[in-house]
């Protein structure tokens, strides 16, 4: 037979890495405490698939990519919004404090869920580049 079968014996183990890694990536999104991004990110998920290596790779680094570029612009972008909303220079100081919270919670949460989708997408893309019918769960 040509190619690598359901019957692979590094399927369960490569099938629950991918699981655990999805889920991590998930959970990482509940911290980023910053809806459009994850907004952004369950848009891809849902618009690209990975069929195969090379396009679960190309899945993952684009979804690293966008966790990265998030990241830099929490920092600026967090803060910004908190200030617009506020209606006085005290809610405004506090808003750029908590927005500056929320920006460096992003800074260290948004890389390490996007190395987990990283993972999760390539190993999509290997389990069904393989022959596997049944995709991760959470992914």
């Amino acid at each position: 037979s040509s190619g690598i079968n359901a019957e692979w014996p590094l399927r369960p183990g490569i099938t629950g890495l991918t699981n655990m890694a999805a889920s991590f990536s998930r959970n990482m999104d509940n911290l980023f405490l910053d809806d459009g991004h994850s907004r952004v990110l369950e848009m891809h998920r849902d618009t690209f698939r990975a069929n195969h290596v090379t396009s679960g790779i190309e899945k993952g680094l684009t979804g690293l990519g966008l966790h990265l570029l998030s990241a830099v612009a929490g920092v600026i972008q967090q803060p910004l919004m908190e200030v617009e909303k506020a209606d006085s220079v005290r809610n405004a100081t506090k808003g750029v404090v908590y927005g500056v919270s929320r920006g460096l919670v992003g800074v260290v949460t948004k890389p390490i869920g996007g190395a987990a989708e990283f993972v999760a997408s390539t190993g999509e893309g290997l389990l069904k580049g393989t022959g596997g019918s049944q995709a991760p769960d959470a992914l």
